[in-house]
């Protein structure tokens, strides 16, 4: 069966986003960088990067973890200033991210809240590949041997989420059709932020207009039906034969 290329998430256009921040906590620590990828399938599009100011010292770990200056965020514009920027970059764009709740918590936080589809490449890694011990976004990228550079800056952090979530959406395109139907069932009852993406990967229809061969359940509901479809009802002949027993027993 031959599918409609456009109605693949491989070639919606998707953007991946990233924040450094001055710690893990949405209360009490501020947003350092920003960092954002626009992209449609192996064609990365456009980026965003722009430093934050914090309006308070960064902490030795911060500088060392990140490599960003105190010099570079005291130079910084407000996040005020930036939100209005990163939006427009992001538009109505479906959003992806690692462990993508972290960074939109910090966006709320600061005034700017997106109601965008989304994706968690932490989340798929997860369905997609259960036995790893870490899903850290550095050891996602030497699995799928995905450039990672300069990791915890974030527009590299950021490219790296997409090559990741590249290689995770053909990851999920060979799995074992049943399974996935099983999961995209449970994900349509949920707030999952995976639901948009599983739902888009089972969206592609044949180009000769029928849909696709297995439903929620994982059946294929056309065989299926097929297959229970009723006869005609016998009928009694008009005239017996007597039955040849001995050919019956053979």
């Amino acid at each position: 069966m031959t599918l409609t290329e456009p109605e693949s998430p491989l070639n919606d256009l998707w953007v991946a986003i990233d924040l450094e921040t001055t710690g893990l906590s949405r209360d009490d620590d501020e947003i350092i960088e920003v960092g954002a990828v626009k992209f449609r399938g192996d064609d990365v599009l456009e980026t965003f990067q722009s430093f934050v100011n914090p309006n308070r010292r960064l902490g030795d770990f911060i500088k060392r973890y990140t490599g960003i200056t105190q010099a570079e965020v005291d130079a910084a514009p407000a996040f005020s200033e930036v939100a209005p920027d990163l939006q427009s970059f992001i538009g109505s764009s479906p959003l992806v991210g690692h462990n993508l709740a972290f960074d939109l918590g910090f966006l709320d936080k600061n005034g700017l809240r997106l109601s965008n589809h989304r994706s968690d490449t932490w989340d798929l890694a997860y369905v997609l590949t259960p036995r790893l011990k870490d899903y850290s976004l550095k050891r996602l990228s030497e699995l799928f041997q995905v450039s990672h550079q300069r990791p915890h800056r974030a527009v590299e952090d950021a490219m790296a989420t997409r090559g990741v979530f590249l290689e995770l959406l053909k990851k999920w395109a060979e799995a074992d059709p049943f399974a996935i139907a099983q999961i995209r069932r449970l994900a349509a009852r949920s707030p999952w932020v995976l639901s948009y993406v599983f739902e888009r990967m089972d969206s592609r229809v044949a180009v000769s207009g029928e849909s696709p061969r297995t439903d929620a359940s994982g059946f294929d509901r056309r065989a299926l039906g097929r297959r229970l479809q009723r006869g005609k009802p016998l009928r009694p002949n008009e005239q017996t034969r007597p039955m040849d027993v001995e050919l019956v027993a053979s």
